[in-house]
């Protein structure tokens, strides 16, 4: 593979020399060669039998579901959180809070002990640290930029950052904000990010990312969302896309992005919602888990989403409701 790729490269040189272009197609054709190179395990049930230990782990009642708590309480006491690992889908309708509820997620998560990175293709960063500082205060995001700070609200910033800080090198946890200054591709993120091992990646979003100008934007969505997919799959890490709902509150290629989600969440928020600082978040996919609407506490003016504690489910798994039996059976 690095010898057709050597060879690519000086075919390319002789006809013209486009770095950047160039630059690009060779970390495409790297990322594919690293993942074509790597091992794939092969799981037999019957003529040699390799999953019994993983039965045993599935059935064992004391280990906890691999779950990602979100912060927000009712849900997390519904359905444990999000998955371990897989592809996360949040969907809002312009101005809705979308990067909001990125931040409330990323803050949550890093609180509770998982290293997270979120890549923002659309703010720069000052902008993100200033949402960040709101957050984490309760002070109006809008004294914060606008620079109409107090005395006494410089030190609470100060202090909420330092124990921020502190706190996470004590725990030994890592929250990083990305915001390139060039158009990148999922592909030169994610090579960028992985030798960090972050376990959740927020990308802010998923219609922002350079496209291949050789497909059509729904092809093009389509792949992001498989390769995002495929990266988790492969890194045991959860990715967390950002997504325009459009005036008929679905998403744009919806069938294109959804069909690779683990879980879907989308919500619009209205002039009433801001003014009553609550909206509805619904769940339009949930992969082993159903469909369900939670209510969230909005203070969009300090970049703050809370847990209202309502929630309505529309589909409801159930349990054939037979004994189990000793999982020692199993070992044959």
């Amino acid at each position: 593979a690095i010898y057709a790729m050597a060879n690519h490269a000086i075919e390319t040189l002789k006809d013209s020399f486009d770095g950047d272009s160039l630059i690009d197609d060779l970390a495409d054709k790297l990322a594919n060669a690293r993942s074509a190179s790597e091992d794939q395990t092969l799981y037999h049930i019957g003529v040699g039998n390799n999953t019994t230990d993983m039965v045993i782990e599935i059935l064992d009642q004391d280990k906890k579901p691999p779950v990602i708590p979100t912060g927000f309480g009712t849900y997390d006491k519904l359905m444990g959180g999000f998955p371990d690992n897989g592809l996360i889908i949040l969907a809002a309708t312009t101005s809705s809070g979308k990067s909001t509820m990125a931040n409330q997620l990323a803050i949550n998560i890093n609180k509770l002990g998982w290293d997270v990175c979120k890549v923002s293709l659309e703010m720069p960063y000052e902008q993100e640290l200033q949402r960040f500082l709101s957050n984490i205060t309760g002070i109006e995001h809008s004294k914060i930029h606008n620079k109409k700070l107090t005395p006494k609200e410089i030190k609470a910033i100060k202090k909420a950052y330092k124990d921020f800080v502190t706190k996470g090198k004590e725990e030994g946890r890592r929250l990083t904000i990305i915001s390139p200054t060039e158009d990148l591709s999922l592909t030169q993120i994610l090579m960028l990010i992985k030798p960090f091992n972050y376990k959740v990646i927020f990308i802010d979003y998923i219609s922002l990312l350079k496209e291949n100008g050789n497909v059509e934007q729904w092809k093009h969505l389509s792949e992001v969302a498989r390769e995002a997919k495929r990266y988790t799959m492969k890194t045991g890490s959860l990715i967390v896309m950002l997504a325009q709902l459009d005036d008929d509150n679905k998403i744009r290629y919806s069938r294109a992005i959804k069909e690779h989600a683990d879980v879907v969440w989308n919500w619009s928020v209205t002039d009433a919602d801001r003014e009553n600082e609550k909206f509805t978040v619904n769940q339009t996919k949930g992969r082993n888990q159903g469909l369900i609407s939670f209510d969230v506490n909005g203070k969009f003016a300090c970049m703050q989403l809370t847990d209202a504690g309502n929630m309505s489910m529309s589909d409801d798994d159930e349990s054939d409701g037979e004994e189990t039996s000793d999982i020692s059976d199993l070992m044959g």
